[in-house]
């Protein structure tokens, strides 16, 4: 219980006795013995002794407090004004740091302009420029061809079984066979293997721009700064609207026809177009090839 006491304030801290005086009582007395000795009373008394025990309490005023925010500072929480805040931002952000204006540029222990880290601006420029340079060089090896084609020359076809597989109906007037046509590819312009995923071939007779034949090849592979051949099986067919068969028919016919001693057979007149898609290069590439006075594999069997 004396512990709980001591706990408590004395009657020091409030500048009076409050179980033996009231000051309000004592200022009373004092207004009405104005002629009588000043006497000391129990308030001064305790106000000393607190101010000798070193408990003196200081009183201040605490000014009120205005508004929160002003009204410039609730003007910026609006969205618009944070919105308008951040495109700002960004625009100082796409600031060039070779502004002189802006002198967003730093300077070096000697006072010199330097860019990222210790970096000079001259320095900067010739390593640009070499890096360009090392960027070029690499794409030139990089970057994959077109590869050339060509059809060989001295066979360009060849029968597939044989020879006498060639097929030919009169009801509608037609043929039909498959060759093997022998293509050689010139990739020495490139410096890593040049990859087609599908190549797809048209075979046109030119001597009446009709179409006779179509192939299709995938995953093809041609290595580097090398020349390849290769075949490429096409199925060759032909129908006529005549009965009795047209220029077309009639021309090929006679190309694959049966051999005779001193007759000569027709030679064939060829164009292969060739379509690709090259890994590594956009969209479809294409060439096409010609080749006359070939001679046909087949040799039409008579009836």
């Amino acid at each position: 219980m004396n512990n709980a006491r001591k706990s408590l304030l004395g009657p020091d801290a409030f500048g009076f006795d409050a179980q033996n005086g009231d000051p309000r009582v004592i200022m009373g007395e004092k207004g009405n013995d104005r002629n009588l000795p000043h006497q000391p009373t129990f308030a001064s008394t305790n106000k000393r002794q607190a101010e000798d025990d070193g408990a003196h309490i200081e009183l201040i005023t605490v000014p009120g407090l205005g508004a929160e925010y002003t009204e410039e500072e609730m003007q910026e929480m609006k969205k618009s004004a944070r919105k308008s805040n951040r495109k700002q931002k960004m625009r100082n952000c796409c600031v060039s740091t070779f502004s002189s204006k802006n002198n967003t540029m730093l300077r070096d222990e000697d006072g010199q302009k330097t860019l990222i880290g210790r970096i000079q601006p001259r320095v900067a420029v010739f390593v640009a420029f070499g890096f360009c340079i090392c960027l070029g060089v690499l794409l030139y090896f990089v970057i994959p061809r077109v590869p050339s084609f060509a059809v060989q020359s001295r066979t360009p076809l060849t029968a597939i079984p044989d020879g006498s597989s060639m097929v030919t109906h009169h009801s509608p007037t037609n043929f039909s066979m498959d060759m093997r046509v022998n293509i050689r590819a010139d990739n020495t312009a490139n410096w890593l293997t040049t990859k087609i995923s599908k190549m797809e071939m048209d075979v046109t007779d030119l001597s009446t721009l009709k179409k006779v034949g179509q192939g299709i090849e995938t995953d093809l592979s041609f290595p580097a700064r090398k020349k390849t051949v290769f075949p490429l099986s096409a199925h060759f067919a032909y129908a006529s609207i005549n009965v009795t068969g047209d220029q077309t028919w009639s021309h090929w016919i006679n190309a694959c026809g049966p051999k005779y001693d001193n007759t000569p057979r027709q030679s064939l007149n060829l164009q292969f177009t060739l379509r690709m898609h090259i890994a590594g290069l956009i969209g479809e590439k294409g060439t096409s090839v010609q080749l006359s006075d070939i001679e046909c594999p087949f040799i039409l069997q008579p009836e």
